[in-house]
């Protein structure tokens, strides 16, 4: 590796030889031209016009700064080095071999673009529209969230609803708990469970809009478990839905 060396310049020294160049300038401006002092000061004009200099001089280290093509600590290759391999320590690499463990801390070793909380925002929004979808009969909208096994029964059940001309009412007002309970990592493929409590307005009504189950007016709290899987091998980000479950006590 080639290591590029900048050199740092003084810039206290820089800027007070700029000064005295200019000054120099002057003077011999002042001498070829020979300018006839009439004040009471003969050299009034050559101090005025040298201290103009000073100031812009240390102007021009205020706009510029320090002339240093590099402001932070030079790392030697060794360093560095031993940087990459401290970072390499943290990262599970797949090499296609299939990785196998459990826990968030091996997921972000196995898969250091997983981010706890964004996965949390993300899951929260697809179980507000998996619930809206799945009673709304709109399994066009399921098919993207849903793995293959547990779309076919989303769609037996909505299918076996409509044939009774039910209709079901599924309303998220709010989460009193989201939070990881599980996390497997089986031959490249994760799976993470989650606790959800929420808190909704769910009923059932028949063709004549009579209440089946549930009410109309007041929410509940509902408790799940749902359990979204990944393989990390891919390059594939989105996380399917393969299993729900009510939550034991």
């Amino acid at each position: 590796m080639e290591l590029k060396l900048i050199i740092k310049i003084n810039s206290s020294n820089f800027y007070l030889k700029l000064a005295l160049f200019i000054l120099i300038y002057i003077y011999i401006i002042y001498k070829k031209k020979r300018i006839q002092m009439n004040s009471f000061f003969p050299f009034l004009d050559i101090i005025i016009l040298g201290l103009l200099a000073v100031f812009l001089g240390f102007r021009l280290k205020g706009l510029l700064g320090d002339r240093s093509g590099y402001s932070g600590d030079l790392k030697s290759p060794d360093a560095i080095k031993q940087e990459k391999i401290t970072e390499n320590q943290n990262v599970i690499k797949l090499n296609n071999k299939p990785i196998n463990g459990e826990g968030v801390d091996f997921l972000i070793k196995a898969d250091p673009s997983f981010n706890e909380k964004e996965f949390l925002e993300g899951a929260k929004n697809a179980f507000k529209i998996i619930i809206k979808a799945f009673s709304d009969s709109e399994i066009e909208k399921l098919k993207p969230l849903l793995d293959y096994d547990l779309l076919n029964s989303f769609t037996k059940s909505i299918s076996e609803r409509e044939a009774r001309q039910e209709r079901q009412v599924s309303d998220v007002l709010s989460f009193k708990n989201f939070e990881i309970i599980k996390v497997n990592i089986n031959d490249n493929l994760v799976s993470i469970t989650l606790k959800i409590i929420s808190e909704q307005i769910k009923y059932l009504t028949d063709k004549n809009d009579v209440l089946i189950e549930g009410n109309k007016d007041q929410s509940e709290i509902i408790k799940d478990k749902w359990v979204f899987e990944r393989d990390i091998s891919t390059n594939n980000p989105n996380w399917k839905l393969v299993e729900t479950d009510i939550l034991d006590d």
